[in-house]
């Protein structure tokens, strides 16, 4: 599933049409300083890179018509922006990841910001420091273009296990 709002895309495979209200309401997300407890790596300078929330989804075992899942946020993960040196040709998903120039953990509100330079972009869930097997990153491949003076949203989702 790929979300159609500029700035906010969203790749996972086999999940409900539910997701996507998460990457609606997430559009928005952050601004202006943000958590003291969010990384803040100088690349870039700043004012431009990504920002989002972490998600663990579904956040229950049964969803309701006409009541999205819209997940947890989930605090204490680690997020890894790398290069995009290789994109699909006509698509939007990332065939080769190069080297990482910055990660954030999120806050306990799910919240995360990673400052970069202008480029192309993926941003990579790393396994939480805990026992068990979830939640587990859900990989995306979805290109994350970061303009001078902005920051792209993006929601970043662990699966919880819940079924």
């Amino acid at each position: 599933m790929q979300g159609n709002i500029p700035g906010t895309v969203t790749r996972l495979a086999a999940w409900p049409a539910a997701l996507a209200a998460v990457v609606v309401l997430t559009a928005g997300c952050g601004g202006g300083s943000g958590s003291s407890s969010l990384s803040n790596n100088e690349v870039g300078g700043g004012s431009s890179g990504v920002r989002g929330v972490v998600i663990s989804w579904p956040s229950q075992p049964v969803s309701m018509v006409g009541q999205p899942d819209p997940g947890r946020p989930l605090g204490g993960a680690v997020v890894s922006l790398r290069t995009c040196t290789t994109v699909a040709a006509s698509s939007d998903t990332c065939t080769a990841v190069g080297a990482e120039v910055g990660r954030a953990t999120s806050d306990a509100a799910g919240n995360y910001e990673i400052p970069a330079a202008p480029g192309i972009y993926v941003a990579v869930g790393l396994p939480l420091s805990q026992p068990g097997p979830f939640p587990t990153f859900q990989p995306d491949n979805t290109v994350l273009t970061v303009t001078s003076g902005q920051f792209t949203a993006h929601t970043v989702a662990y699966d919880s296990g819940i079924r």
